[in-house]
């Protein structure tokens, strides 16, 4: 619980390519003449928000597709002989130098 939620937090805290973003990304709207900080907190909850709202839909869509796959055996046994094929394939490439 709180544990993952700690760690999660402090993943992110130290994840690269989000500080790049930010670091990047948001100083192009932010106005010298207004409140940094607030402008900057406004916009890091959009982001935040956005992100959330992404999540939260893609979660509900793989719920729902999840639950149209559960009954379908002949599906899931062509989606493992078809993603264990193409592992296959590339360890293979992988051992012995394909490109």
């Amino acid at each position: 619980g709180l544990t993952a939620l700690k760690r999660g937090f402090v993943t992110n805290l130290l994840n690269p390519k989000a500080l790049m973003f930010c670091a990047l990304l948001l100083p192009q709207f932010v106005s010298t003449q207004h409140d940094l900080i607030g402008q900057y907190l406004a916009l890091g909850s959009v982001l935040v928000g956005l992100g959330l709202l992404f999540d939260v839909v893609f979660a509900f869509a793989a719920s729902a597709f999840a639950r149209r796959l559960s009954g379908a055996r002949r599906v899931q046994s062509a989606a493992k002989l078809l993603f264990s094929s193409v592992f296959g394939v590339a360890a293979f490439r992988l051992a012995f130098g394909g490109s």
